[in-house]
């Protein structure tokens, strides 16, 4: 295993043998529907990222980003992320939560007791051994930390159409080799949207001038761009 490890068929990420990484389940998504089918989709979700944390044994999960869809109905959300995130904490000693741009009044939402337990930040810098990351969401530019030497993001819910099912877009890994104004080497990795209920945006053709303009950084220059299906087969 490396330092970084994405979950073959699975839109999350190990780093370091003991931390789980996801992005944008925008839980409460179907609200404009009905309760029902609301409260089936984050059970989904949530039998879903159980069964990875069970599998790969972590201590810590870190959510890059959207943990929620609403910004505006804070009751039904209050209930919908306590609930999810009591569960969760069920097999983790602790959780991250990364703000969106759909994470406004998340610190509001949290009872005292998951306070404790639950982090809530803008971004967060991990030092790991020799390498210093730093994950953000992805919808705003951040300063780059001095010796980073990976970024991680959410946000785009990259997608690819390929072969005979263009119409069917799949979610895929996007991981950047580029250069910072500094001229020190930089990976950028672009995370695939936990949720299955929510739009991507196709990254089949796009230009290494437009993955400039998403970076959440300035300043960045790209060598090359990788894209991987999520059984890491290369496109």
């Amino acid at each position: 295993m490396s330092l970084i490890d994405p979950i073959a068929n699975q839109p999350a990420l190990v780093i370091d043998h003991k931390i789980l990484l996801i992005s944008d389940l925008h839980l409460g998504l179907s609200y404009f529907y009905d309760n029902k089918a609301r409260n089936d989709l984050i059970n989904l979700e949530k039998v879903k990222l159980i069964r990875i944390l069970k599998k790969n044994k972590v201590k810590k999960l870190i959510i890059a980003g959207d943990l929620k869809d609403s910004i505006l109905d804070m009751y039904h959300t209050k209930k919908d992320i306590s609930s999810f995130l009591e569960d969760i904490l069920n097999y983790v000693e602790k959780v991250i939560l990364i703000k969106g741009n759909h994470d406004s009044k998340l610190e509001k939402l949290l009872d005292k007791g998951l306070l404790n337990k639950v982090e809530i930040d803008g971004q967060y810098i991990l030092h790991i051994k020799d390498h210093k990351i730093l994950i953000v969401h992805g919808h705003k530019k951040h300063n780059l930390p001095d010796k980073t030497k990976i970024l991680i993001s959410g946000h785009y819910h990259p997608e690819v159409s390929i072969g005979n099912s263009r119409n069917i877009p799949l979610k895929a890994w996007v991981v950047i080799n580029a250069v910072t104004e500094t001229g020190d080497k930089l990976k950028w990795i672009i995370l695939p949207a936990f949720s299955n209920m929510v739009g991507g945006f196709n990254i089949s053709s796009l230009s290494q001038e437009s993955f400039v303009r998403l970076a959440p950084i300035r300043g960045i220059r790209i060598i090359k761009v990788n894209r991987f299906l999520l059984d890491l087969t290369p496109i």
